[in-house]
């Protein structure tokens, strides 16, 4: 296979004790085949990346005022042509009614097959990607949304964890010319199901006696369905439930 390589030479002069250079004095009209080049370079439609983003589908975290509701693939296609080419997301109507959004004979836009909600024409409504996070914000009147259908949407997401077991503890010493102390603190904590058992325990040793007292024994679990938390064992409410 024959390949052809193609240059272009710039003549520049150089004037004595200067240091401007000038093109004019061996300037040429350029080879008709790289006018031609040039000229379809021109005339092409050629995505200018958005953020160095090209049209595509995406995996993004979708945000409604700042609410996560869902985590799924979201297309991404090219709007407008020259100077007006710009990136949309290509929500359809029902994918925003998943998420707890409704509207009504919102503007669209055809991107190939797709029927995409044109986002820059609905009213009051704002959309942020961010690239580095993979995330979609978008901010809506509290009007356009169904606040229980937002809140099934949010509940789905929930999950119990992994299980596992695992163990914090801290440990201290002190000595001086008269005394010797120890002292060591552990927390451990199991997780099993919705189930959730946590202790604190405290040990202590001088050069008299040493103790070891369990400060708290808790086993507890979320009650969905009540938007609750069952706790029993040796709990105590915190000061910003009841008032002093």
């Amino acid at each position: 296979m024959n390949t052809v390589f193609r240059f272009l030479y710039v003549c520049s002069v150089v004037s004595a004790g200067s240091l401007f250079t000038s093109s004019g004095a061996c300037a040429q009209p350029l080879p008709d085949w790289i006018a031609q080049e040039v000229e379809q370079l021109n005339q092409e439609d050629v995505m200018v990346p958005d953020g160095g983003v090209i049209p595509g589908s995406y995996g993004m975290h979708l945000y409604v005022n700042n609410r996560l509701v869902d985590v799924l693939e979201i297309p991404f296609a090219q709007k407008g042509t020259g100077a007006q080419r710009k990136l949309l997301p290509c929500l359809t109507e029902e994918s925003l009614r998943n998420a707890g959004i409704w509207l009504y004979q919102p503007s669209t836009f055809q991107s190939g097959e797709r029927l995409c909600l044109d986002l820059d024409r609905l009213r009051y409504i704002t959309y942020k990607a961010d690239w580095e996070d993979r995330s979609l914000l978008l901010t809506v009147p509290q009007a356009y949304l169904d606040v229980q259908k937002l809140q099934q949407v949010e509940e789905g997401l929930w999950d119990d964890g992994i299980d596992n077991a695992f163990l914090n503890y801290a440990y201290s010493a002190s000595r001086n010319a008269n005394k010797r102390e120890q002292y060591l603190n552990i927390r451990p904590g199991i997780n099993f199901g919705a189930w959730r058992y946590r202790n604190y325990s405290v040990w202590h040793k001088d050069d008299i006696s040493q103790s070891w007292e369990n400060l708290n024994n808790t086993l507890s679990r979320n009650i969905r369905s009540l938007h609750s938390e069952l706790v029993l064992g040796d709990v105590y409410s915190s000061a910003t439930v009841f008032d002093s």
